[in-house]
């Protein structure tokens, strides 16, 4: 029952921490969490931002596929004796496409769970992140970003704070994306 109190403290202090919440969906840009893209002019300092679109079937090609994050998480970390603690892991991936007439098309994709103990100590996490993005046949350019993050949560919060370490860092920053259908694997060695 206190793993269910704590979950929100941890999805809101893991929000802040690494920018990305506990949950397992396709974000939807809202006002909290919206990224704005576009570009500042040199000469005058002001920004200009890229309207965005929302494309369609007609004018996009559909990219489909998962993205696989596979996290081994070694812990060298030492709390208190009798603390109880569980480990959490995110990774979150955002697309963009900019077209020729400078439209913008962002995607944000997210997934968190709790992470397992592995057989060869340590712990290991895997988060699976299906997607499916409209990309617009006239788009000029294409990011892809990723990033994980691992936090370890006391359980026993009357025995010390409900965080007691947050590790996180990138996974990708490219200009390719994957290919349709596909699974893209990561493996990623983490110490906390």
């Amino acid at each position: 029952m206190r793993i269910r109190v704590l979950a929100p403290t941890v999805a809101a202090i893991l929000t802040l921490a690494c920018g990305s919440a506990l949950l397992a969906a396709q974000a939807s840009d809202t006002q909290s969490n919206k990224k704005v893209y576009g570009y500042q002019d040199p000469q005058t300092g002001t920004f200009h931002a890229l309207p965005t679109e929302a494309p369609t079937e007609a004018t996009s090609t559909p990219l489909t596929g998962t993205f696989k994050v596979v996290l081994n998480i070694t812990v060298k970390s030492t709390w208190p004796t009798g603390t109880a603690r569980t480990i959490v892991c995110s990774a979150d991936f955002d697309q963009i496409s900019i077209s020729g007439a400078a439209v913008s098309t962002p995607y944000i994709e997210e997934a968190s769970r709790y992470a397992t103990a592995a057989t060869s100590g340590g712990y290991t996490c895997t988060l699976t992140i299906p997607y499916s993005w409209l990309i617009s046949s006239t788009a000029i350019q294409k990011t892809l970003t990723g990033s994980y993050s691992v936090g370890v949560q006391n359980t026993a919060v009357t025995a010390g704070p409900a965080i007691l370490r947050l590790s996180s860092g990138p996974i990708v920053s490219t200009t390719t994306l994957p290919a349709t259908g596909t699974t893209t694997t990561y493996t990623i060695a983490v110490t906390i």
